[in-house]
């Protein structure tokens, strides 16, 4: 079975509403996690496994699956 680390990741399109930006960078500030990280799709808005899908599969599998680790 595999279990996620406890990590925190954002992912966000910078042609999101204007106000999503600064909230996903202040919720990212007062984050306690041991990694992580803020990753930006900049041709993108509240969807970005829409517009820019290989992108998208791109980090999630060389992102978050790669920092998957097998249950001890």
């Amino acid at each position: 079975m595999m279990y996620l680390q406890p990590n925190k990741l954002a992912l966000g399109g910078v042609l999101a509403a204007e106000e999503s930006a600064p909230n996903t960078e202040e919720y990212y500030e007062i984050l306690d996690a041991p990694h992580k990280e803020i990753i930006w799709f900049e041709r993108s808005g509240h969807n970005p496994w829409v517009t820019e899908s290989a992108a998208f599969v791109d980090v999630v599998v060389n992102t978050v699956l790669a920092g998957t680790q097998p249950a001890r």
